[in-house]
């Protein structure tokens, strides 16, 4: 791995030592804040497909994505670069690997009347699909799955309202209800 800080002109590799790696090899620029923010969650995979597509940070139940910079500028090793080795190797352990899933994702239902609810455009936008729709394809998902969860907030927010509506007029009718029997109490 190597970095450049924009205030020097020398380049620092760090050896990842206990770290391997499959597949072809990739350079790729990142903003190390990602990196750092892999480490801390301890995500102990990292899937690079290609310099210009999303990186993938897993474990077992959790998943970081995000997009790489620009190619441009990516840095490349120099015979003066300051090496510094993250640990000396110590005895590899295999790890499982896990599969990669491509399951789509299932649109939501509803119970509400069809003009209610923000459905998506249609399948065929679905990143899953085949089509190679890319990049646009993920954003038109995404902006389909805000409008459901937009819906789906409002909603809540509604039933909130009519809930609270409804525990106070219950406690209304206890009141009313225990009025009446003191007063029955007293006539008796």
């Amino acid at each position: 791995m190597r970095a450049r800080s924009s205030e020097q002109d020398e380049v620092t590799e760090v050896v990842l030592a206990r770290s391997s790696c499959t597949g072809q090899p990739v350079r790729f620029r990142t903003d190390r804040r990602h990196l750092l923010r892999v480490a801390q969650l301890g995500l102990a995979e990292i899937h690079i497909e290609a310099a210009d597509k999303p990186i993938l940070a897993r474990d077992s139940k959790r998943q970081l994505v995000w997009v790489p910079l620009s190619k441009e500028g990516s840095v490349t090793s120099r015979p003066s670069a300051a090496r510094i080795p993250s640990a000396e190797p110590t005895k590899t352990i295999d790890l499982p690997q896990t599969p990669r899933r491509e399951v789509p994702m299932a649109f939501p239902t509803t119970n509400a009347p069809e003009g209610n609810v923000a459905h998506p455009k249609s399948a065929s936008a679905s990143p899953t699909n085949g089509s190679g729709g890319g990049i646009n394809a993920l954003i038109e998902e995404a902006e389909s799955l805000k409008a459901v969860l937009r819906d789906a907030y409002e909603r809540t927010g509604r039933l909130v309202v009519a809930l609270r509506r409804q525990k106070k007029e219950s406690q209304v009718v206890r009141n009313t209800l225990a009025s009446l029997r003191q007063l029955q109490g007293l006539g008796g």
